[in-house]
């Protein structure tokens, strides 16, 4: 069964620019390993060399950054610091929670009919729901979600930023929508093991932001600073089940597709899978 542990980040909509293809969780830090090299040659930027190099190593990732983004649409990322162990545990409690059986799960679906845009079903700032993506003809399904947010942004709810009609649509307090709080007791560190690898993600994109501003040759803090609320964007946990048939030709797991934001951050595991070359894939021009 494969996973994988995605973003998609900014405040606005813009073209993509970041993902990550073929890799596995190895260790316990951040490093992609590239198993799909005989398609594409990643480039590797190192996120510690960025925050704490030198000036020449700084430059190095940001250069590295840019010829990926020239030629590939895509980047492999190491060193990026997230706590020791971090990302085997989400995978695991997330493991926890996909197993359980289907009228448990359904329990924490997202409201039918609301709201109408992209991922604003969770509008608390810390909350989640669950989702079927893709069933077989059979109700097998195909692909699933688990989506979470849990920002570090303190929001203030009487700024038009939140209360316009379109941020209604987005952002709301955690007492008007309890329900999108409430967790499985039977995955217990669900919550707390999420909420914390939301987190990290969070200031990984901050670090994004930098890297993408000074590889277009613009101010260092050109994207940070319109990205100063909250965020939209939820962690989606997607877990893609064992089958034992192949779906129909005209169904997919996931269809091929683009993320409509300024980039995305992937990490995937295919785990009991390693040799079987499957895991996400880009198409690449050049």
């Amino acid at each position: 069964q494969a996973f994988a542990l995605a973003l998609d980040t900014c405040e606005a909509s813009f073209l993509p620019f970041l993902a990550m293809v073929g890799m596995r969780w190895i260790a316990s830090s951040i490093i992609f390993q590239v198993c799909f090299a005989k398609f594409a040659d990643i480039q590797h930027v190192s996120i510690a060399k960025f925050a704490n190099g030198s000036p020449k190593e700084q430059e190095e990732q940001v250069k590295k950054l840019r010829t990926a983004f020239e030629t590939k649409g895509m980047v492999a990322l190491v060193d990026v610091g997230f706590p020791e162990g971090l990302i085997k545990k989400t995978m695991q409690t997330s493991r926890e929670f996909f197993a359980l059986p289907a009228h448990a799960k359904e329990q924490y679906k997202e409201p039918s009919g609301y709201p109408p845009r992209s991922y604003g079903a969770i509008t608390s700032p810390e909350g989640k729901i669950y989702k079927t993506q893709q069933k077989d003809d059979s109700g097998n399904i195909l692909n699933e979600w688990l989506l979470v947010k849990n920002t570090s942004v303190a929001i203030d709810w009487n700024e038009p930023y939140y209360t316009s009609d379109e941020g209604r649509e987005f952002y709301s307090s955690v007492s008007k929508h309890p329900e999108q709080s409430q967790w499985p007791s039977e995955v217990p560190e669900l919550r707390q093991v999420t909420g914390a690898f939301y987190q990290e993600m969070e200031k990984l994109a901050h670090t994004m932001h930098e890297l993408f501003a000074l590889a277009l040759g613009i101010s260092k803090d050109f994207f940070k600073s319109k990205a100063k609320h909250a965020p939209l964007w939820p962690v989606t946990i997607a877990h893609y089940p064992p089958q034992d048939t192949a779906p129909a030709e005209d169904q997919e797991r996931i269809q091929p597709h683009w993320d409509r934001t300024l980039f995305s951050l992937i990490t995937t595991s295919d785990y009991g899978d390693e040799d079987s070359e499957g895991g996400l894939q880009i198409l690449v021009d050049k």
